[in-house]
Protein backbone atom coordinates (compact mmCIF):
# COMPACT_ATOMS: atom_id res chain seq x y z
CA UNK A 1 0.00 0.00 0.00
CA UNK A 2 1.55 3.11 -1.07
CA UNK A 3 1.71 6.07 1.62
CA UNK A 4 0.13 9.25 1.35
CA UNK A 5 3.31 11.38 1.03
CA UNK A 6 1.61 15.28 0.82
CA UNK A 7 2.80 17.18 -2.52
CA UNK A 8 4.51 20.22 -1.66
CA UNK A 9 3.35 22.24 -4.60
CA UNK A 10 0.22 21.80 -3.55
CA UNK A 11 0.68 23.49 -0.08
CA UNK A 12 2.81 26.06 -2.45
CA UNK A 13 -1.14 26.11 -4.45
CA UNK A 14 -2.86 26.47 -1.38
CA UNK A 15 -0.81 29.45 -0.10
CA UNK A 16 -1.29 31.17 -2.91
CA UNK A 17 -4.93 30.54 -3.21
CA UNK A 18 -5.25 31.93 0.43
CA UNK A 19 -3.32 35.19 -0.44
CA UNK A 20 -4.74 36.01 -3.19
CA UNK A 21 -8.54 35.37 -1.52
CA UNK A 22 -7.13 37.64 1.73
CA UNK A 23 -5.94 40.55 -0.66
CA UNK A 24 -8.37 40.18 -3.39
CA UNK A 25 -5.84 39.40 -5.92
CA UNK A 26 -5.72 38.19 -8.94
CA UNK A 27 -3.19 36.06 -10.82
CA UNK A 28 -1.52 38.95 -12.43
CA UNK A 29 -1.40 41.03 -9.22
CA UNK A 30 0.00 38.50 -7.14
CA UNK A 31 3.11 37.79 -9.74
CA UNK A 32 3.48 41.53 -9.68
CA UNK A 33 3.62 41.22 -6.01
CA UNK A 34 6.29 38.43 -5.60
CA UNK A 35 8.24 39.91 -8.61
CA UNK A 36 8.32 42.95 -6.36
CA UNK A 37 9.13 41.50 -3.14
CA UNK A 38 12.19 39.14 -5.10
CA UNK A 39 13.22 42.41 -6.35
CA UNK A 40 13.53 44.03 -2.81
CA UNK A 41 15.30 40.59 -1.69
CA UNK A 42 17.79 41.09 -4.00
CA UNK A 43 18.49 44.78 -3.55
CA UNK A 44 19.48 44.01 0.24
CA UNK A 45 21.06 41.26 -0.42
CA UNK A 46 23.42 43.13 -2.63
CA UNK A 47 23.93 45.45 -0.06
CA UNK A 48 25.26 42.91 2.56
CA UNK A 49 27.64 41.76 -0.72
CA UNK A 50 29.02 45.33 -1.96
CA UNK A 51 31.92 46.26 0.68
CA UNK A 52 32.89 49.35 1.71
CA UNK A 53 36.25 48.89 0.15
CA UNK A 54 34.64 48.28 -2.83
CA UNK A 55 32.66 51.37 -2.59
CA UNK A 56 36.35 53.44 -2.11
CA UNK A 57 37.66 52.02 -5.00
CA UNK A 58 34.98 53.16 -7.18
CA UNK A 59 35.37 56.73 -5.64
CA UNK A 60 39.57 56.49 -5.56
CA UNK A 61 39.18 55.54 -9.51
CA UNK A 62 36.57 58.14 -10.53
CA UNK A 63 39.16 60.72 -9.21
CA UNK A 64 41.77 59.39 -10.58
CA UNK A 65 39.51 60.02 -13.92
CA UNK A 66 38.88 63.30 -13.02
CA UNK A 67 42.61 64.27 -12.45
CA UNK A 68 43.64 63.30 -16.37
CA UNK A 69 41.05 64.67 -17.73
CA UNK A 70 41.36 67.84 -15.48
CA UNK A 71 45.35 67.96 -17.01
CA UNK A 72 43.62 67.35 -20.89
CA UNK A 73 41.39 70.31 -20.10
CA UNK A 74 44.45 72.92 -18.43
CA UNK A 75 46.23 71.77 -21.21
CA UNK A 76 43.39 72.74 -24.04
CA UNK A 77 42.95 75.78 -21.60
CA UNK A 78 46.94 77.20 -22.46
CA UNK A 79 46.78 76.49 -25.95
CA UNK A 80 43.90 78.05 -26.45
CA UNK A 81 44.77 81.11 -24.70
CA UNK A 82 48.21 80.88 -26.89
CA UNK A 83 46.48 82.16 -29.95
CA UNK A 84 45.62 85.40 -27.98
CA UNK A 85 48.98 85.92 -26.04
CA UNK A 86 51.98 83.58 -27.46
CA UNK A 87 54.12 84.65 -24.85
CA UNK A 88 52.14 83.51 -21.92
CA UNK A 89 54.31 81.90 -18.75
CA UNK A 90 51.15 80.83 -16.75
CA UNK A 91 49.84 77.46 -16.40
CA UNK A 92 45.99 76.26 -17.08
CA UNK A 93 45.56 75.92 -13.46
CA UNK A 94 46.43 79.38 -13.19
CA UNK A 95 44.73 80.85 -16.40
CA UNK A 96 41.19 79.59 -15.39
CA UNK A 97 41.26 81.39 -12.41
CA UNK A 98 42.21 84.56 -13.94
CA UNK A 99 40.35 84.90 -17.31
CA UNK A 100 37.32 86.42 -15.37
CA UNK A 101 37.58 89.18 -17.43
CA UNK A 102 38.68 88.07 -21.23
CA UNK A 103 37.40 89.20 -24.47
CA UNK A 104 36.55 85.89 -26.06
CA UNK A 105 33.24 84.67 -24.03
CA UNK A 106 33.52 81.01 -25.51
CA UNK A 107 37.36 80.87 -23.29
CA UNK A 108 35.83 82.74 -20.55
CA UNK A 109 33.76 79.91 -20.11
CA UNK A 110 35.70 77.11 -20.83
CA UNK A 111 37.94 78.30 -17.98
CA UNK A 112 34.86 78.41 -15.67
CA UNK A 113 33.91 75.33 -16.51
CA UNK A 114 37.25 73.85 -15.18
CA UNK A 115 37.28 75.79 -12.67
CA UNK A 116 33.63 74.06 -11.68
CA UNK A 117 34.94 70.64 -12.14
CA UNK A 118 38.09 71.51 -10.34
CA UNK A 119 35.86 72.01 -7.30
CA UNK A 120 34.19 69.02 -7.63
CA UNK A 121 37.07 66.74 -7.94
CA UNK A 122 38.60 68.83 -4.49
CA UNK A 123 35.17 67.52 -3.55
CA UNK A 124 35.80 63.82 -4.24
CA UNK A 125 39.22 64.05 -2.96
CA UNK A 126 38.06 64.60 0.16
CA UNK A 127 35.33 62.44 0.67
CA UNK A 128 38.33 60.32 -1.01
CA UNK A 129 40.38 60.83 2.25
CA UNK A 130 37.81 60.80 4.88
CA UNK A 131 36.27 57.42 3.69
CA UNK A 132 40.11 55.79 3.35
CA UNK A 133 40.60 56.88 7.16
CA UNK A 134 37.32 55.36 8.58
CA UNK A 135 37.93 52.14 6.53
CA UNK A 136 41.91 52.12 6.94
CA UNK A 137 42.39 53.91 9.76
CA UNK A 138 46.11 52.31 10.94
CA UNK A 139 47.14 51.92 7.53
CA UNK A 140 46.10 55.40 6.33
CA UNK A 141 48.09 56.40 9.40
CA UNK A 142 51.18 55.55 8.31
CA UNK A 143 50.64 55.76 4.77
CA UNK A 144 49.12 59.20 2.91
CA UNK A 145 45.18 58.34 2.29
CA UNK A 146 45.33 58.75 -1.32
CA UNK A 147 47.90 56.47 -1.40
CA UNK A 148 46.65 53.71 0.80
CA UNK A 149 43.33 54.67 -1.80
CA UNK A 150 45.72 54.13 -4.18
CA UNK A 151 47.42 50.68 -3.10
CA UNK A 152 43.67 49.50 -1.87
CA UNK A 153 42.35 50.05 -5.55
CA UNK A 154 45.50 48.08 -7.27
CA UNK A 155 44.68 45.14 -4.77
CA UNK A 156 40.70 45.06 -5.71
CA UNK A 157 39.83 44.71 -1.69
CA UNK A 158 40.90 45.12 1.74
CA UNK A 159 40.69 40.73 2.78
CA UNK A 160 43.10 40.59 -0.71
CA UNK A 161 45.11 43.06 0.67
CA UNK A 162 45.46 41.67 3.75
CA UNK A 163 46.00 38.32 2.67
CA UNK A 164 49.48 40.14 1.04
CA UNK A 165 52.94 39.37 2.04
CA UNK A 166 55.60 42.16 2.92
CA UNK A 167 57.15 41.41 -0.18
CA UNK A 168 53.93 41.45 -2.25
CA UNK A 169 53.53 44.95 -0.53
CA UNK A 170 56.47 46.62 -1.55
CA UNK A 171 55.99 45.28 -5.05
CA UNK A 172 52.43 45.85 -5.22
CA UNK A 173 52.44 48.13 -8.87
CA UNK A 174 55.61 47.05 -10.06
CA UNK A 175 54.21 43.74 -11.54
CA UNK A 176 55.61 44.59 -15.00
CA UNK A 177 58.90 45.54 -14.76
CA UNK A 178 58.90 42.05 -12.21
CA UNK A 179 58.15 40.16 -14.79
CA UNK A 180 60.38 42.12 -17.46
CA UNK A 181 63.28 40.86 -14.61
CA UNK A 182 62.23 37.67 -14.61
CA UNK A 183 62.02 37.40 -18.31
CA UNK A 184 65.22 38.32 -18.99
CA UNK A 185 66.79 36.54 -16.07
CA UNK A 186 68.98 39.49 -14.93
CA UNK A 187 68.96 39.97 -11.33
CA UNK A 188 70.35 43.98 -10.81
CA UNK A 189 67.21 44.64 -12.67
CA UNK A 190 64.71 43.39 -10.12
CA UNK A 191 62.47 46.51 -9.08
CA UNK A 192 62.58 46.82 -5.22
CA UNK A 193 59.80 48.61 -4.53
CA UNK A 194 56.46 49.68 -6.45
CA UNK A 195 53.47 52.17 -5.27
CA UNK A 196 55.13 52.36 -1.33
CA UNK A 197 57.80 54.28 -3.75
CA UNK A 198 55.89 57.60 -3.50
CA UNK A 199 55.90 57.51 0.45
CA UNK A 200 57.23 60.63 2.15
CA UNK A 201 59.29 57.90 4.08
CA UNK A 202 61.10 56.50 0.80
CA UNK A 203 60.89 60.13 -0.89
CA UNK A 204 62.77 61.68 2.25
CA UNK A 205 65.23 59.05 2.42
CA UNK A 206 68.67 58.71 1.12
CA UNK A 207 69.01 56.62 -2.10
CA UNK A 208 70.90 53.71 -0.70
CA UNK A 209 68.44 53.68 2.06
CA UNK A 210 65.50 53.84 0.52
CA UNK A 211 65.20 49.45 -0.58
CA UNK A 212 65.55 49.37 3.30
CA UNK A 213 63.12 51.53 4.07
CA UNK A 214 60.50 50.11 1.81
CA UNK A 215 61.15 46.89 3.03
CA UNK A 216 60.08 48.39 6.75
CA UNK A 217 57.47 50.54 5.50
CA UNK A 218 56.40 47.66 3.65
CA UNK A 219 56.56 45.17 6.75
CA UNK A 220 54.27 47.87 8.71
CA UNK A 221 51.73 47.70 6.03
CA UNK A 222 50.83 44.49 6.27
CA UNK A 223 50.53 44.85 9.72
CA UNK A 224 48.42 47.63 9.67
CA UNK A 225 45.92 46.39 6.73
CA UNK A 226 45.71 43.22 8.78
CA UNK A 227 44.66 45.13 11.92
CA UNK A 228 42.35 47.06 10.26
CA UNK A 229 40.77 44.18 8.35
CA UNK A 230 40.44 41.52 11.05
CA UNK A 231 39.84 43.29 14.54
CA UNK A 232 39.44 47.31 13.52
CA UNK A 233 41.17 48.31 16.88
CA UNK A 234 43.49 51.28 16.83
CA UNK A 235 47.02 51.12 17.33
CA UNK A 236 50.26 53.45 17.49
CA UNK A 237 52.15 51.61 14.57
CA UNK A 238 53.25 55.62 13.04
CA UNK A 239 55.29 55.15 16.90
CA UNK A 240 56.54 52.07 15.93
CA UNK A 241 57.33 53.06 12.39
CA UNK A 242 59.75 55.75 13.48
CA UNK A 243 61.51 53.49 15.71
CA UNK A 244 62.45 51.37 13.31
CA UNK A 245 63.33 53.93 10.70
CA UNK A 246 66.04 55.88 13.44
CA UNK A 247 68.05 52.64 13.16
CA UNK A 248 68.17 52.69 9.11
Amino acid sequence: MKENIPNPFDAQKNIREIIKKEKNWDDRQFNEHICSFSVDQAKKSMKGIIGDDKKIIQSYNALEDMNKTLAVMFERLEEWYSLYNPQNKENGERLAKTLSDFEDEALRNYAEMIINFAGQKESLEKHVRSEIKRILPNTSSILEPLLTARMLSMATSIEKLARMTSSNIQLLGAEKALFRHLKSKKKDRSPKFGLIYMSSYIQNAKKDKQGKVARILSSHIMKTVRIDYYSGRREDIKKELNEALKKV
